[in-house]
């Protein structure tokens, strides 16, 4: 009788190679797919990180650029101590235009307890009675505030003039609304 036990041991060494070959396979397969993964994210986060240092540029940029536009954006707004000083500015214009221009409903927002920056409101009813050029200027200089104002409401009558002068009446209401802001304590 003749023992084959020698094919067996290489048998099973070749197997045991064979197993340890996959096994070694399928380690470097998770060790490369690993480290692409790893590869991959990392590129990923020094790209993320070149476009947030572009747009850090980009917006230190926007900012320098516009400082000067910031500092007068301010002067946009009444100031809530000057809304006193923006009511007899609007009850002068009869002087420059030559309407008689009466003031009504006037409401200003209470900034004094506020915080620095908030905003309000000062609303009021603008009544002019003159000549047609006297109130398309007054209408056309209360537009043109250098503050940001909202006209509304606005209601043009013609007025009978006397018979005399044959001169025409017209009178325009509408309201005047601006925005007023906390600039100092």
């Amino acid at each position: 009788m003749k023992h084959h036990h020698s094919h067996i041991a290489l048998l099973m060494i070749a197997l045991s190679i064979t197993v340890f070959v996959c096994a070694l396979y399928g380690y470097m397969q998770y060790a490369i797919g690993s480290s692409l993964d790893r590869a991959l994210a990392a590129r990923e986060a020094v790209k993320n990180e070149q476009v947030y240092n572009n747009q850090k540029q980009n917006l230190n940029a926007l900012y320098n650029d516009t400082a000067s536009d910031r500092a007068k954006l301010g002067l946009f707004f009444v100031a809530d101590d000057q809304k006193v000083a923006f009511i007899e500015k609007i009850e002068s214009l009869n002087v420059s235009t030559g309407a008689q221009i009466t003031l009504s409903n006037i409401v200003a927002d209470d900034l004094a307890t506020s915080p620095v920056g908030t905003l309000g409101k000062v609303s009021l009813r603008v009544d002019a009675v003159g000549s047609w050029s006297s109130i398309m200027r007054v209408l056309r200089l209360v537009e043109t505030l250098p503050y940001k104002t909202t006209v509304s409401g606005v209601r043009l009558d013609m007025i009978a003039g006397d018979a005399k002068s044959q001169r025409t009446e017209w009178r325009i209401t509408f309201a005047l609304e601006s925005i007023s802001i906390r600039r100092s304590q």
